[in-house]
């Protein structure tokens, strides 16, 4: 077991989802989509040149599947979310981003 998955709370899915940040003031960051996520956080990568206005501390909007069966409806759950790690390592102009929700996400994945 990696020191990171010894401090997970929640279990992460490996599913790609519409992600936005946004400033606090509501200005648009950046789009992507997700890495995988959990209920505490998620995962994303970025390209380098987005990176450097994004602060420690955003508002996010990931946009998912509906949980009921058979549904199409698209949900946004919007949070902020403290940037807790950057990693450089993905290329030079790739950066993938960890972010922690300031509160629980409530979802169920669909797989």
């Amino acid at each position: 077991m990696t020191r990171h998955e010894e401090k997970r709370q929640h279990h992460r899915f490996d599913m790609a989802y519409p992600i936005r940040l946004f400033t606090r003031g509501g200005e648009e960051l950046a789009a992507s989509q997700t890495v995988n996520i959990s209920q505490g956080g998620t995962l994303f990568v970025l390209p380098a040149d987005q990176l450097a206005d994004l602060d420690q501390t955003v508002n996010v909007t990931i946009s998912m599947p509906e949980t009921s069966y058979k549904s199409d409806k698209v949900v946004d759950f919007a949070c902020q979310a403290d940037v807790v790690r950057r990693n450089d390592d993905q290329d030079d102009t790739r950066v993938a981003v960890a972010l922690a929700f300031s509160r629980p996400l409530e979802f169920t994945a669909r797989v």
